[in-house]
């Protein structure tokens, strides 16, 4: 999942898909940590 988070197309396309979720699903949780990793790992680059 990382990988894919890498390209700017896969990382919006996933900001936008989480953002249609229900808020307090174990999935959008998720994606949303893993989101805000991939930001964190980019900013140090």
């Amino acid at each position: 999942m990382d990988i894919l988070l890498k390209h700017k197309a896969y990382y919006f396309a996933a900001k936008r898909v989480v953002s249609l979720w229900h808020q307090g699903s174990l999935e959008k949780a998720y994606l949303e940590y893993l989101l805000k990793k991939h930001a964190g790992l980019e900013a140090k680059s």
